[in-house]
């Protein structure tokens, strides 16, 4: 299985060398898994770790 960010945004996010990326829209367009795919970059780094918070709003959907 081949992950790739798509293109345009998501991909010019992962693609940044900048320590803050502020990187917005409207839903589905891909912030969150492009938020995943981020720590990927060091996945052969044995002294890397990662965690990663996201908000979630549950009264926005009823």
């Amino acid at each position: 299985m081949d992950i790739r960010p798509q293109k345009g945004p998501q991909e010019r996010f992962l693609k940044s060398n900048a320590d803050i990326c502020i990187y917005g829209g409207a839903a589905g367009g891909g912030k969150t898994f492009a938020l995943l795919l981020e720590p990927l970059h060091y996945i052969h780094n044995r002294k890397f770790g990662a965690v990663i918070f996201r908000k979630n709003n549950i009264n926005n959907y009823f």
